[in-house]
């Protein structure tokens, strides 16, 4: 029975369902990748576009936690852009969104500044003046606080910045700050490199320049490296010459010595000299004067640092008409503020007057004079019109007002002037020079008085003129409404020994 074939029924022909199904979905995933690729795109766009360009929203809160600081417009054009530096850095990293930026901005803007926003605000209207850009803002707030005088002055000490001895780390950090002041005199970055470089000193400045730096960073670390490499060269050279100074003097004499030989000096040793004094900068201050800041700055140190806290406070700091300069006041390790590396000495606590008596009248100044007394401070002390508060303490010091010997000579007894018995006998003249040329050529005055009745007489000349000049206008304006003098000869020597420009001579 299962041998033989089965012709009652027909053959089963109906091909493989999972074939099929396999074959469809071939088919069918290349439309449907299209279709989420375009679905993914149209998503990406209705929701805020360029992933890379999306900015995250920042709310005033936000803003404000990064501590802006205020700008009241008392601060001067080096305030003002120290201030836009600040919120410039405030606004990056907060992340602040351009149509928030003068919003933000404006509401930090304080006292005399707000004063002149209000007004800008009132005059453009409210919309227009809070459509403005950052950068328009920036302008105006320089056209309005950066005077252009203030700017040629930060321009010109920016230009004639230059490094003074070894000292490249003062150099580059004021550098750096005028280069923030007056940001068009360092743009683009090749100009930056190169007016740091030409300020470097003479020794280390083409050695900087032949190795062509990229970056500013590079010439900065460059010309730190060459600088303490001159130093340390200096060093080994003042040691060695010490070393080969004492045998030359042991040795030899100008007059003889162990050699026999007059009138020989070591060339060994006047090289070393001469190099020695070359190679010496900076001269050694006497010994009192270093004595005398060790001496006040170890006696008053804890002071000055009590005192200089007192004056920073809000309601001491007006007294101090410090004018802004507090911004540029440096803290040192020790504690102690300086200005431009100078002690500054605040007025609370009388501070400023025990300075001034322990360097008058301490033993090591025994009362010097204002001059003295102040380039010897300045040195190591600064504050606000310290020369004129150096002079008023000298001069009320009383001391100095009875000891200090008079050095004029002694004027002796008043002399009576003999009288004249008749007008215009004796007389007196002088010549005014210099004066703007009149229409007729005249740029002197000849002044003729008569001593008894003093009535004189101006008469107009020219300072080239000659003897035979003036004779003639004497005898035309004075010998013809007066006479002679009695002493008419003293005419000629006054004439003749009066500076007058050296051009009358006695023929």
């Amino acid at each position: 029975m299962s041998g033989r074939p089965n012709r009652g029924r027909p053959q089963n022909k109906t091909p493989d369902v999972a074939q099929v199904v396999a074959q469809q979905l071939l088919e069918a995933i290349p439309n449907i990748v299209t279709q989420v690729i375009a679905g993914l795109n149209a998503n990406q766009g209705s929701s805020g576009g360029n992933w890379g360009n999306n900015e995250r929203e920042c709310n005033y809160k936000s803003f404000m936690a990064c501590k802006p600081k205020e700008f009241h417009g008392k601060e001067g054009s080096v305030g003002l852009l120290k201030w836009i530096d600040s919120m410039e850095s405030v606004l990056h990293i907060s992340k602040c969104l351009e149509r928030n930026k003068v919003e933000y901005a404006t509401y930090l803007i304080q006292d005399r500044a707000l004063t002149w926003w209000n007004t800008l605000v009132q005059t453009r209207g409210y919309t227009a003046a809070y459509q403005l850009t950052w950068e328009d803002l920036k302008k105006l707030l320089i056209e309005e606080y950066c005077p252009k005088d203030e700017l040629q002055k930060l321009e010109s000490e920016f230009w004639n910045h230059s490094m003074v001895g070894t000292q490249i780390e003062k150099y580059t950090v004021r550098f750096h700050e005028l280069a923030q002041l007056v940001p068009h005199m360092v743009t683009p970055e090749e100009k930056r490199i190169d007016r740091y470089i030409w300020g470097l000193a003479p020794e280390i400045r083409g050695m900087v320049t032949s190795a062509n730096p990229t970056t500013i960073q590079s010439a900065v670390s460059l010309a730190n490296r060459l600088t303490n490499d001159v130093i340390r060269m200096r060093a080994s050279t003042k040691e060695s010459s010490s070393r080969k100074r004492k045998p030359a003097d042991q040795g030899e004499t100008k007059y003889g010595g162990k050699s026999g030989r007059k009138q020989k000096v070591s060339r060994n040793f006047m090289a070393n000299v001469i190099a020695d004094a070359l190679s010496r900068k900076e001269r050694v201050k006497p010994s009192h004067v270093r004595a005398l800041g060790m001496v006040i700055q170890t006696s008053l140190k804890s002071q000055i640092i009590d005192a200089q806290e007192k004056a920073l406070f809000k309601e001491n700091l007006p007294g101090e008409t410090l004018h802004g300069l507090e911004e540029r006041f440096e803290t040192k390790p020790d504690g102690v503020r300086y200005f431009k590396d100078m002690v500054w000495i605040p007025r609370v606590n009388n501070l400023r007057d025990m300075v001034l008596e322990e360097s008058h009248r301490s033993k090591y100044s025994i009362h010097p004079g204002a001059d003295k007394m102040y380039k010897d401070l300045k040195e190591y002390y600064w504050w606000p019109v310290m020369k004129k508060d150096i002079a008023l303490y000298v001069g009320k010091c009383l001391t100095c007002s009875i000891v200090k010997a008079e050095h004029q000579k002694p004027s002796g007894l008043l002399q009576q002037p003999e009288i004249p018995q008749w007008k215009w006998e004796q007389i007196s003249m002088d010549f005014v020079t210099k004066l703007p040329r009149t229409a007729k050529g005249h740029d002197s005055i000849w002044v003729i008085v008569d001593r008894l009745t003093k009535s004189s007489h101006f008469l107009p000349i020219r300072e080239d003129f000659k003897m035979e000049k003036l004779a003639l206008i004497y005898i035309d304006k004075i010998v013809s409404l007066h006479g002679v003098p009695y002493l008419s000869f003293l005419i000629e020597i006054v004439v003749l020994h009066h500076d007058f420009g050296g051009c009358y001579r006695r023929h």
